[in-house]
C-alpha cells in the first residue's frame, strides 16, 4: 500500500507550512506528498521548495481552480492510494495510521473517510459525523474502535448530505479511475468536490472512522451566501447526473427528489435572508405545483413589485421592534 497525498494550493505562502508539517509528522508516514501550485502569484512555490526540498514533490500549473489542481496531482501520483488534503486543513498525528487500520479491517473498502472537527472563526461543527443525525447512519454500526463499514453503492445515502470531505478522504487509484476521475467541468463550481465522492460512492465500497483525526479550517465565510452557492452547485451536478442514464439511471427518481429538496431548502433560506434574487434563482428549479404551501405563499409575495416587498418587510420590522419595547 503506497499512499500519495495531494494538496492543491493557491497563494498560501508560508501558511501552508502548518498543513505540510502535520502531514509529514504523521505516525504512519505517507509515501509521497504532492503540492500542486495552482498559479500562485505569491511566494508559495519558493517557500515550499526551500523549506521542504525533496520531502515534497512540487507541481506547478496555470490557475485552473482547486479541482483542476487535485486532478493534476492525482494523475501524477505514483501511489496506489490517494489521500487528499486542502492547503489550510490539518491532519492530527494518527490520521494516516487510522486510515490504514480501517483498510486492514475492511480490505474490500476502497473509499475511506475520517470524521473531522471544524476550527476557525466560522466553525459550526465540533463533530461532523454526529451532526448528520441518526437517520443518515441508518443500517450501519460502529465497531469497538469507532470504525464503520458502509458497504458498496452508497450513492443514495450521500444524496441527503455528504460528511465525507476531501481533506478527510483516502481512496484507491483504481476506484478513482473506475469512477471517471475529477470532472474538469466542475473545476470552479461551488461544492464541485462532492461530485467525485458521489461517483466513488456509486461504484466503490465505503468505510469511515468516527474518531476525529482532521481539523477543517472555516474562516471568513458568509454562510448565507456560501451556502446558497454550494446548494446551487449541488443542483447543477444532480441535474447533470440525470443526463447520464448509463451511470445514474437507476437513481433517477432519487436524484429528482434530491433536486427538489435542495431547491426548497434554498428558497426558504433566501427568503429568511430577504434575498429575493436568490429566492427567484432557486425557485426556477422547482415548479410552483411542487412547492409546499408555505413556499407558495412566499412565492406570491416575492412576485410583488420590489418596492412593495421592501415596504412590507420594513413595516414588519417596525412592528417587531414595537413589540420588543413593550
Amino acid at each position: 500500500m503506497k499512499i500519495s497525498v495531494v494538496i492543491p494550493s493557491y497563494n498560501r505562502g508560508e501558511m501552508i507550512a502548518v498543513t505540510l508539517d502535520a502531514i509529514l509528522g504523521q505516525s504512519r508516514k505517507p509515501d509521497e506528498v504532492i503540492v500542486v501550485d495552482d498559479g500562485s502569484t505569491d511566494n508559495t512555490v519558493e517557500f515550499v521548495g526551500e523549506k521542504y526540498g525533496d520531502a515534497v514533490r512540487l507541481i506547478r500549473q496555470e490557475n485552473g481552480g482547486p479541482e483542476s489542481a487535485r486532478k493534476h496531482g492525482i494523475e501524477a501520483a505514483t501511489g496506489d492510494w490517494i489521500a487528499l488534503c486542502d492547503s489550510d486543513d490539518i491532519w492530527l498525528p494518527d490520521h494516516v495510521e487510522r486510515l490504514c487500520m480501517m483498510h486492514a479491517r475492511y480490505p474490500d473498502a476502497d473509499c475511506l473517510s475520517a470524521n473531522f472537527t471544524e476550527v476557525g472563526s466560522s466553525a459550526r461543527h465540533q463533530d461532523k459525523f454526529l451532526s448528520m443525525g441518526e437517520a443518515f447512519w441508518a443500517q450501519a454500526d460502529k465497531d469497538a474502535d469507532g470504525l464503520m463499514y458502509l458497504g458498496p453503492d452508497q450513492f443514495k445515502r450521500l444524496l441527503s448530505g455528504n460528511p465525507f470531505f476531501t481533506s478527510a478522504t483516502m481512496f484507491s487509484k483504481a476506484l478513482y479511475d473506475r469512477a471517471g476521475g475529477i470532472n474538469p467541468a466542475y473545476a470552479r463550481l461551488p461544492a464541485g468536490d462532492a461530485d467525485l465522492t458521489r461517483r466513488m460512492a456509486l461504484v466503490g465500497t465505503m468505510a469511515c472512522d468516527w474518531h476525529i483525526s482532521v481539523q477543517i479550517n472555516k474562516h471568513g465565510e458568509n454562510f448565507s451566501a456560501d451556502g446558497f452557492r454550494n446548494g446551487m452547485g449541488k443542483i447543477v451536478m444532480l441535474k447533470d447526473y440525470l443526463g447520464q442514464p448509463d451511470m445514474f439511471g437507476r437513481y433517477e427518481g432519487d436524484i429528482r427528489e434530491a433536486v427538489d429538496r435542495a431547491a426548497i431548502a434554498l428558497m426558504y433560506g433566501a427568503f429568511a435572508a430577504r434575498n429575493m434574487v436568490d429566492f427567484d434563482t432557486a425557485a426556477a428549479e422547482l415548479p410552483f405545483g411542487k412547492r409546499p404551501f408555505g413556499l407558495k405563499v412566499r412565492s406570491l409575495f416575492a412576485a410583488l413589485p420590489d418596492g412593495l416587498v421592501k415596504m412590507i418587510f420594513s413595516l414588519y420590522d417596525r412592528t417587531q421592534q414595537t413589540k420588543e419595547t413593550h
